[in-house]
């Protein structure tokens, strides 16, 4: 279909379009769980117009191009700069398209759309190779027919087999920004791979060996940018979480080390004051002072009160968080055999503790109905396992996501220290589960005891 617009002479033909939508294809697995713009389907659809029509102007500018840059390039070098600019630019394009519908920044695009592109490049190189190696013009003699024949198949496989091992793993992606250099070294990768099947392809001799060699050499190389962006950097949120995890825990160490250390000084002051009241009683011979002897020991008892469970770490935990609880008006139970734990790390479980105590309480300080800000914590043996359950009401509302909490009005919700709290768990051969109910907030750990 020709026609001109504004004196530009127009060349249009739907087969200029197939690879526009192959590409938004590709860069939308990897843009899945980015965060989306209002009116979502409308931008997109927006973008997807705007790259259709960059591509068909660029075929309609081709040929005068070309011919402006035969006489410097000769006509196989000119076409083969041409196809160059042309991929290249799509590329550049299509992330600027994608800030449209998606709120991200521009690197985090930037990354998600290389990796399509890799992708894109990687079910063509496939394609290349069966159609060197097999007879299939011999079974369709449309060539058009005989592409699709092809072509479908190695997209929708190639693009099966990179969602399962790259792109589903984009959550994390998603929500933590990239390392820079590892976005640069790997769209690096996939630019000059580009680039350099270009001259492969437009210069080089087309025979069977050499089709397989450049095509294996275009999809090592779009792999290895696939591996650098997603598995490196993964690998890389790994550690860095695991290091931000450890430097929580050794501070939290400390603080149970001050606590401990407040806790056996008030109790050496209960002693001590018990001690004293109990001298004053016997020095006195008035029956009157009996009465007031035992009304002042129910006010030192009740404001020296320590939870004893078995467990030393439990007992210094739970008798600060319910005194801070007490102060914020919040009812705290706790039914705990603190003997189950004695197998586990101290540490690991006063994080574990620390963290999940703090989120309740939060959760709770936040119900304006008082009669609902209620905590419960049971500890309990089953069998060789230890079972942590811990509940309270919550008043805001909370999105699951990945199935861990995220508070959509109060950043120091339940969300926070999940992660951590789900990691020092797995550290202890344990799991960690959340679900909720009837407006209570369920937190329940299972681990070896």
């Amino acid at each position: 279909m020709d026609f001109t617009v504004f004196g530009i002479h127009i060349f249009f033909s739907w087969r200029y379009l197939v690879f526009v939508w192959e590409l938004m294809a590709a860069e939308l697995m990897f843009l899945f769980f980015f965060k989306k713009r209002s009116l979502f389907l409308l931008r997109l659809a927006g973008a997807v117009v705007l790259l259709c029509l960059y591509r068909v102007v660029f075929q309609s500018l081709e040929r005068p191009l070309i011919g402006a840059l035969t006489p410097l390039l000769g006509e196989m070098g000119s076409r083969s700069l041409c196809n160059l600019l042309l991929y290249l630019s799509l590329l550049v394009l299509s992330i600027f398209c994608m800030k449209i519908p998606f709120s991200a920044p521009l690197g985090m695009i930037t990354a998600a759309c290389t990796a399509g592109y890799a992708t894109i490049h990687i079910s063509y190189k496939l394609y290349d190779i069966l159609r060197a190696a097999l007879p299939v013009s011999e079974w369709v003699s449309d060539p058009v027919q005989a592409r699709f024949l092809l072509e479908i198949p190695c997209i929708a496989v190639t693009y099966i087999l990179v969602w399962i091992i790259f792109a589903r793993q984009g959550r994390k992606y998603a929500e933590t920004p990239g390392d820079p250099m590892l976005r640069f070294i790997a769209a690096a990768i996939v630019v000059f791979g580009i680039g350099i099947n270009c001259l492969s392809v437009d210069f080089g001799p087309r025979d069977l060996m050499r089709t397989v060699s450049d095509s294996l050499y275009g999809m090592t190389s779009s792999v290895f940018a696939l591996i650098i962006q997603y598995y490196i950097y993964s690998r890389q949120i790994d550690r860095s979480e695991m290091d931000l995890t450890r430097a929580l825990m050794r501070e939290q160490s400390k603080q149970y080390e001050s606590w401990k250390a407040a806790l056996g000084s008030i109790n050496e002051k209960y002693h001590d004051l018990r001690h004293e009241l109990n001298t004053l009683k016997a020095a006195s011979d008035n029956p009157a002072s009996t009465e007031s002897y035992r009304r002042i020991v129910e006010m030192v008892d009740e404001s020296f009160s320590i939870i004893h469970t078995g467990n030393e770490m439990l007992d210094v935990l739970l008798t600060q968080k319910m005194r801070e609880c007490e102060t914020n008006k919040i009812m705290f139970t706790c039914t705990a055999d603190g003997d189950a734990l004695d197998r586990n790390s101290d540490t690991e479980l006063f994080s574990l503790f620390v963290n999940a105590l703090d989120n309740a309480i939060a959760a709770s300080r936040s119900i304006p109905d008082e009669g609902k800000r209620i905590i419960s914590l049971n500890i309990r043996r089953l069998g060789g396992f230890v079972d942590i359950h811990l509940q309270n009401y919550y008043g805001s509302t909370i999105e699951m996501v990945n199935g861990l909490p995220v508070s959509t009005q109060e950043p120091e919700g339940h969300g926070y220290g999940m992660k951590s709290m789900k990691k020092i768990a797995e550290q202890l051969g344990g799991t960690m589960s959340v679900h909720l109910e009837d407006g209570l907030f369920h937190l329940q750990f299972v681990i070896p005891g």
